[in-house]
């Protein structure tokens, strides 16, 4: 009988061993798919946040409005080895995943606007902007780089006057997201117009990476990304 017991004893034993096994390891499986979802996440766009302002889901450049293009440092572009115009890089690099040192949209001068029609009518809440790091900047400058801005709604495209989102200030980098600081008649959008007032002391040009328009959208099932 005490043969018995003692058996009965060791059998309760390793089965309350086997549950905090399973326990233990049901946890730790669980930590395992949540930081495999996050950085799922992070890698799908940095920010965990859809963007709305991005080409491969559907938004378009709509105007640049009267910003000058950048071209003084880009390459001629020819016919039969004759240097006829030089090229220039697209405001669409703006739009765009791929921030590749260089691979900007660049504009003379420190002051430009982007008005971009998004992939969905969109409630906003927050907003991105990107650089390249400091550390794959030429000689860590990032004197090109956006520094005061500011967001509008739009109506339209062509709206003359827009509502007036937030006015920020680009000091972290190379991403920094923004939280809408103002919409008092909680407008959803279709158009949203950044314009860049200020860059980090170039005289010369500013570069825009990307910006990215974050929210909440009017019709689910517009947004393809």
């Amino acid at each position: 009988k005490q043969w018995y017991q003692r058996r009965v004893r060791g059998k309760q034993v390793h089965e309350e061993e086997d549950k905090e096994i399973n326990s233990s390891a049901t946890n730790v499986q669980e930590v395992q798919d949540l930081i495999s979802k996050s950085l799922k996440r992070y890698a799908a766009d940095e920010v965990g946040m859809p963007d709305y302002a991005l080409e491969s889901s559907g938004a378009v450049v709509f105007t640049i409005g009267e910003t000058e293009p950048y071209t003084r440092d880009t390459p001629w572009m020819g016919v039969f080895g004759i240097s006829i115009w030089r090229s220039c890089k697209t405001p669409r690099l703006a739009i765009q995943k791929d921030n590749s040192p260089g691979n900007c949209w660049s504009f003379t001068g420190e002051k430009g606007s982007l008005t971009i029609q998004l992939s969905a009518q969109v409630f906003p809440e927050y907003f991105t902007l990107d650089h390249i790091p400091l550390e794959l900047a030429p000689n860590g400058n990032a004197s090109s780089a956006p520094n005061h801005f500011r967001v509008l709604g739009l109506d339209y495209g062509n709206a003359p006057k827009g509502h007036v989102l937030g006015n920020y200030e680009f000091t972290e980098f190379p991403i920094q997201t923004f939280a809408v600081q103002q919409n008092p008649y909680e407008k959803f959008f279709r158009f949203v117009k950044l314009e860049i007032l200020s860059n980090h002391g170039n005289k010369d040009y500013t570069c825009l990476y990307r910006f990215r328009v974050h929210g909440r959208p009017h019709d689910t099932e517009t947004y393809n990304g």
